[in-house]
């Protein structure tokens, strides 16, 4: 029994093992089997339920609990979140060329009018 749950260094003396050392392990052994085996059922569930959704960042299929969910993985939201950021990032940057051009012209004409009114004077 002890060789089951590896309580040779558990608290283990003089080849005596506590009782609590014994109780903690099996209670973690528990534990961890209750939480494979929910594990297992849900994603069995998951299977039968077909709750399949298309990924908002790479189009593919894919099965989830969750009737909400938008993406396929947690690689695959930030890889999106990443790609919305480099297209404001684009369109901020086409604004302000689209700006700077726009003072050039404004630039340009106020500087001919400026000629304009100079070669009418003098």
């Amino acid at each position: 029994m002890a060789a089951l749950f590896g309580l040779a260094a558990l608290g283990e003396v003089g080849g005596a093992i506590s009782l609590r050392a014994v109780q903690n392990r099996k209670r973690r052994y528990a534990r961890r089997a209750r939480r494979n085996k929910m594990t297992l059922e849900t994603s069995e569930t998951v299977e039968k339920r077909g709750r399949w959704l298309r990924c908002a960042g790479c189009g593919k299929d894919f099965n989830n609990r969750r009737q909400d969910a938008r993406f396929c993985s947690a690689a695959c939201k930030q890889d999106s979140y990443r790609r919305r950021l480099a297209a404001k990032a684009a369109a901020i940057a086409r604004d302000l060329e689209a700006a700077k051009r726009r003072k050039e012209a404004e630039a340009e004409a106020i500087r001919k009018a400026i000629d304009l009114a100079h070669s009418l004077i003098g």
